[in-house]
């Protein structure tokens, strides 16, 4: 949810929520950005396990990387404690290392079947769930945030919330299945190639005792 309140905040549709009377609805921008960032802030410094920046660029509805540099300009230029703003900018790149982890790590299972795939972000499903209205199953943390802002299902806009939400624990272990294969899979390549170097070093050096 802090993902989507930045978004509208310093996205590219900023512009959009300037009104011709703030002061008459009480809506103070810049107020509103550094009690954000402050939030950001605070919940980074209780992290001890490093989870929060993980969470943070999971958000594929509303995380972008370029947020938190367009937020902390911003933060500089109506002057905010600079320890915040520092604070603020390391989370952001602990969230960008994040993102390019799990893409990596995604991108090494090779190819994923699509029966796989959250068909709303198409990326791989850790916790399927089945849409009772629907019937169609997609990842949980996905249709978590979605239920944030709009209670319905978002393929046929049925009334939806989280409780009625069906865990598919057949396809999840299927999943888990394929991960471990692939693990395995992959761990036997980079040893074949090892053993592949070793064996090539050491015909050279054969060859140059000869």
């Amino acid at each position: 949810m802090l993902n989507y309140f930045l978004l509208q905040l310093v996205g590219p549709q900023r512009k959009s929520l300037s009104l011709k009377d703030p002061e008459k609805y009480e809506f103070h921008p810049r107020k509103l950005l550094k009690q954000i960032v402050r939030i950001y802030v605070h919940l980074a410094r209780g992290d001890k396990n490093n989870v929060f920046p993980i969470a943070i660029s999971s958000d594929g509805r509303s995380y972008n990387d370029q947020l938190f540099s367009a937020a902390a300009e911003i933060l500089w230029r109506i002057g905010e404690d600079v320890r915040v703003i520092q604070d603020f900018i390391e989370l952001g790149a602990k969230a960008k290392a994040a993102a390019s982890e799990a893409m990596d790590a995604e991108a090494a299972l090779g190819d994923i079947p699509d029966e796989f795939l959250d068909p709303i972000q198409y990326t791989l499903m850790k916790d399927p769930v089945i849409l009772p209205s629907s019937r169609i199953t997609v990842d949980r943390p996905v249709i978590q945030r979605h239920l944030l802002s709009d209670n319905t299902d978002p393929f046929n806009r049925s009334h939806l919330t989280v409780d009625m939400l069906i865990p598919d624990h057949e396809l999840k272990a299927r999943i888990e299945e394929f991960i471990r294969s692939q693990e395995l899979r992959r761990h036997a390549d980079n040893s074949n190639m090892q053993r592949s170097k070793a064996t090539i070093q050491t015909t050279h050096e054969e060859m140059l005792i000869d």
